[in-house]
């Protein structure tokens, strides 16, 4: 447990609001994991991202993360990234930015990356899709609908079936994320979960 003088000052600390400024880890490390924002717009009970980020979302530009792909494709060799932003869709017009300036640099790898059926669209897909994105993973958390708002999750289950079949359509592989044992489970919403 840290000492509370020390847990006040991490409090206290002013986030750094441009994340470009920042040097790229994969200058010093080679992983196979990039990671292009911090923050999330939503606040789920069960996440602690508020808590780590704070309220507002902050990400890096597309010039930046395309300049971290190619050093981590060309320079470390890597041919599979995984992205994994707490939402890397919800920005739309950046994650296009960056379809196709990966195709514009001609960097060939296969990449994943995490998000919210309610941040897709089709063009989206298609775009993620021919850029090298092999599969989304989509936190879903529980089939409930009452699961979901004691969850503050914010989310209809029939954005997340659009979601899916609209990956689908274009040759994506779908991962939902869910959660077993929430405070509201009970026997039923978990049978609803499974069933989902």
């Amino acid at each position: 447990i840290l000492d509370k003088g020390i847990t006040q000052d991490l409090a206290a600390r002013e986030r750094i609001e441009n994340l470009d400024t920042l040097a790229p880890i994969c200058d010093f490390f080679s992983d196979y994991i990039l990671v292009t924002s911090r923050g999330c717009a939503w606040d789920c009970s069960f996440c602690s991202s508020r808590s780590i980020w704070g309220t507002t979302v902050r990400a890096h530009s597309p010039a930046y993360i395309l300049d971290a792909l190619e050093t981590m494709i060309r320079s470390r060799g890597l041919t599979a990234i995984a992205i994994k932003d707490e939402t890397f869709t919800a920005h739309r017009g950046r994650v296009l930015d960056i379809c196709r300036g990966i195709k514009q640099r001609g960097l060939d790898f296969l990449w994943s990356c995490d998000t919210r059926a309610d941040c897709l669209d089709d063009e989206m897909l298609f775009m993620m899709r021919g850029a090298g994105c092999r599969r989304i993973s989509i936190g879903v958390e529980s089939g409930s609908p009452r699961v979901l708002k004691s969850l503050n999750k914010r989310l209809r289950l029939s954005a997340v079936r659009r979601a899916i079949a609209a990956a689908k359509k274009v040759g994506l592989q779908v991962r939902l994320y869910m959660i077993a044992g929430s405070p509201d489970e009970t026997p039923e919403t978990l049978r609803r979960s499974i069933a989902f």
